[in-house]
Formats: structure tokens, sequence, C-alpha cells
């Protein structure tokens, strides 16, 4: 599970922030 997070959290680092701010929307 943690691994998962990891690549999770790299994919959302990856994009623009305005991708970012669509995913937390």
């Amino acid at each position: 599970m943690f691994p998962r997070q990891t690549s999770m959290f790299r994919i959302v680092k990856i994009p623009p922030i305005s991708k970012i701010n669509q995913y937390t929307k």
C-alpha cells in the first residue's frame, strides 16, 4: 500500500498545478 501511495503522489506531482487543483476539487 505504501509503494502505491508514493506512485500516486508522483503522478499528482508530475502534472501542472492547475491539474492538481482539479483533483482537489
